[in-house]
């Protein structure tokens, strides 16, 4: 929100040096907003910065008017809460409810998460100069993605007054994300108002939007209708005009001169306002902007997928190019190298078959199946012969001059087992000598078509031996309620045809080159008070068997720390040059992780673990299978999660629900999972044992939780808060590298 500085006098509710609901403290006015003043505050419980917004009540309202206007709030304030913990781009609501003031009126309050940044309206006026297209719909499309989950809620939500001051860009490290600023109030003063004209029988000249960037159903209901969601895509229309041409879509200086123009034949689309932009954002805009209610999307989500669309047309003919030169380096690959995929039940012609091998993680015996090796389901194509390390690269750089720098080293599936092959078959039929003395890792295909990484088959190693992968141990050494995960490569995120998906969630191939053994369920309450002697839990009445929630990344550090030391094991996390622990956590201190993978306590997993881990081979949206009903009851889910459909609104004891192939239960739902890693976007290609972004704020959760939709529990959902936060929805489990 853009405010203007008050000071002291101007504190009109006289809240300043007071607390708020036994809870929370009132610091200092930070500005005024059409709707409201907002004070900065303390929360009493959570230990934490907040923003409290105090809304004015119109003089006008009558009596029955502003009854109504309580009535109206208290439920949008419950919808609102809800929504706020559906996607990371709405502003997170902690509480609301009504307090009294100096004068002896009641004003009513939200209590919110505190910004550091700047509102969009502010940061183009800094910026001096119009965004690109692509600029414009990438910086928007978090903030559609979350407006899109209002609009499918039941019932949907419309914000109705969505403007550049309502979208606050915050600033952080590494990333910058935009958050969706007062949803509903909009609503509530419109109905309010409302109440009060048939009261009356007069009309207040009171606006419940910004006649700036207003739809012509705000200007004229009873020649275009209600307004709704689409009334959000009209003035994400406007935006959008607006960042691109640098100037307002409408033009006018008073309320009635933005109703002549909202209303007129003639639209406000970025080439009739100067803009170059490619025709896929006209005509979007186009559409967006539409006169009429029935012309344009018909919510978010309908507009969010064809801005996806003018984005991927953006890219297109650098895509085209890529995806040419992968193609033909496949079928040389396949054709002039002669090089044989196969999968289970099939196999290359004079090869011997074998009956179906039972497979247990970490226990299977591989059986000699002609030249590949059937392991359990999967199939191992060895290369024929073996490259030095060391050899490598050059060997890349000669394959790369011949394919014009055109192609891709893997890709997904099948062609990428194949394009690898042909990578070394190539290179060494030109070098005209086999290299030996290093194992090299070649690509498992599994039955879902998964890619792993396997070993190549050994060779006498006399001198210089390479690293040997890390394999999972017997199943007899490991700790109890802990299972073993074997090292591979697998695709990380989601396709672009999954359901639910969110952008940040791009396909690319990650490697794991060792094993980790990782707990089978979430940390219990039971398992942190034995520890840490106390329980954070809020829903305690739920036994010791239930998820501990209410942790923050920081202490989630600090009990993998003592459980390492309880048991004699290294210490993984420090603080400076002493050991991270509950003082540490407490001040919140940023932990240093010095041996990374090499330290053999307990920790944290990576991201890239977790998804890895999660998945156990499944290329679905859960391990159990596709998502059906990214906002509702999912069939699929059911079998392996507690959400929102089916949790009754609370945590619930761990194992409940089917295990992956793994052993691992709830990692869909139950309560959301710290991770290592700072959020950032994910990098372009191939990723080897990442550690995430060394610079940033938010920590990475995983798994989705009790409280949240189908959509959030998907594998591949990234989900990012501060890591001092805390909520009855956060939780962890740890794991261990293998030594």
């Amino acid at each position: 929100m853009a405010y203007r500085t008050l000071t002291m006098h101007e504190d009109i509710f006289g809240l300043m040096g007071t607390i708020v609901n036994n809870q929370y403290r009132v610091d200092s006015v930070v500005g005024e907003g059409g709707f409201g003043v907002v004070y900065r505050g303390w929360h009493l419980s959570f230990e934490c910065p907040i923003a409290i917004k105090c809304l004015k009540i119109p003089p006008h309202f009558t009596t029955e008017a502003k009854g109504q206007f309580f009535e109206s709030f208290r439920k949008e304030g419950q919808l609102l809460n809800k929504l706020s913990n559906k996607h990371p781009s709405v502003v997170r609501v902690y509480d609301f409810g009504v307090t009294g003031t100096y004068a002896g009126t009641d004003a009513p309050y939200l209590v919110l998460e505190w910004l550091s940044g700047v509102d969009l309206a502010t940061e183009m006026a800094r910026r001096g100069r119009p965004y690109t297209e692509k600029e414009a719909l990438l910086l928007l499309r978090p903030a559609v993605e979350a407006i899109a989950i209002a609009h499918g809620m039941n019932p949907a939500i419309a914000h109705r007054d969505l403007k550049p001051a309502n979208l606050y860009l915050v600033r952080g490290d590494s990333d910058d994300s935009l958050k969706v600023l007062d949803f509903g109030i909009a609503k509530v003063m419109q109905e309010g108002d409302t109440a009060t004209q048939l009261a009356t029988r007069t009309s207040s000249g009171f606006s419940a939007f910004s006649p700036q960037y207003g739809a012509p159903e705000q200007f004229m209901s009873k020649r275009f209708g209600a307004t709704g969601p689409w009334t959000d895509v009209h003035a994400l229309g406007l935006i959008m005009v607006e960042m691109v041409t640098g100037h307002s879509a409408l033009e006018g200086e008073t309320p009635y001169e933005y109703a002549h123009a909202a209303m007129s034949g003639e639209r406000p689309t970025p080439r009739s306002r100067g803009a170059r932009v490619s025709e896929g954002m006209e005509r979007l805009c186009a559409k967006a902007l539409s006169l009429h209610p029935r012309d344009r999307y018909g919510n978010a989500q309908e507009m969010l997928t064809a801005m996806d669309e003018v984005l991927r047309g953006a890219r297109g003919q650098r895509g085209k190019r890529e995806s040419r030169a992968k193609e033909a380096m496949d079928r040389v690959a396949a054709t002039s190298l002669g090089v044989e995929t196969y999968v289970p039940g099939s196999h290359p012609q004079g090869s011997s078959t074998t009956m179906p091998v039972s497979h247990s993680v970490g226990a299977a015996e591989p059986v000699e199946v002609g030249q590949g090796t059937v392991f359990g389901d999967q199939v191992r194509t060895y290369v024929p012969d073996t490259l030095e390390a060391s050899g490598q690269e050059k060997v890349a750089k000669k394959v790369r001059g011949k394919l014009s720098n055109k192609w891709a080293i893997a890709g997904i599936g099948g062609a990428g087992v194949v394009g690898i092959v042909a990578m070394l078959m190539m290179a060494i039929g030109e070098k005209g000598e086999k290299k030996k003395g290093v194992e090299t890792p070649v690509v498992v295909a599994s039955a879902e078509n998964e890619p792993r990484l396997e070993p190549a088959s050994p060779e006498p190693q006399p001198s210089k031996p390479a690293p040997a992968v890390k394999r999972c141990p017997e199943a007899t050494s490991l700790p109890s309620g802990y299972v073993c995960i074997e090292p591979g490569t697998f695709v990380m995120g989601s396709p672009a045809s999954e359901k639910g998906r969110s952008n940040n969630e791009d396909q690319h191939r990650v490697t794991l080159t060792r094993a980790f053994m990782m707990k089978a369920t979430e940390v219990t309450q039971g398992e942190w008070e034995s520890l840490m002697g106390d329980n954070p839990s809020y829903f305690k009445a739920c036994g010791g068997s239930c998820p501990v929630e209410q942790v923050s990344w920081y202490e989630a550090i600090a009990y993998a720390n003592a459980l390492s030391k309880k048991e004699g094991l290294e210490i993984c996390y420090r603080d400076g040059e002493k050991e991270y622990d509950k003082s540490s956590a407490s001040s919140k201190t940023e932990p240093r992780w010095p041996k990374g993978l090499d330290c053999l306590g307990y920790r944290l997993p990576t991201e890239a673990e977790w998804e890895y881990a999660a998945r156990a081979g499944t290329t679905t949206a859960f391990y159990t299978g596709d998502i059906t009903e990214p906002t509702g009851r999912d069939a699929n889910l059911d079998r392996a999660g507690w959400y929102e459909e089916n949790s009754d609104r609370k945590t619930h004891p761990v194992g409940q629900k089917a295990a992956n192939g793994w052993g691992l239960y709830d990692m869909h739902g139950n309560v959301w999972e710290w991770v290592w890693d700072r959020y950032r976007d994910y990098g372009q290609g191939e990723q080897r044992d990442p550690l995430g972004a060394q610079t940033g704020v938010s920590r990475v959760l995983r798994g989705g939780s009790w409280y949240y939709f189908a959509r959030h529990c998907r594998s591949a959902f990234r989900y990012y808060y501060s890591p001092d936060y805390r909520f009855n929805y956060l939780g962890f489990r740890l794991c261990r590298s293998i030594p």
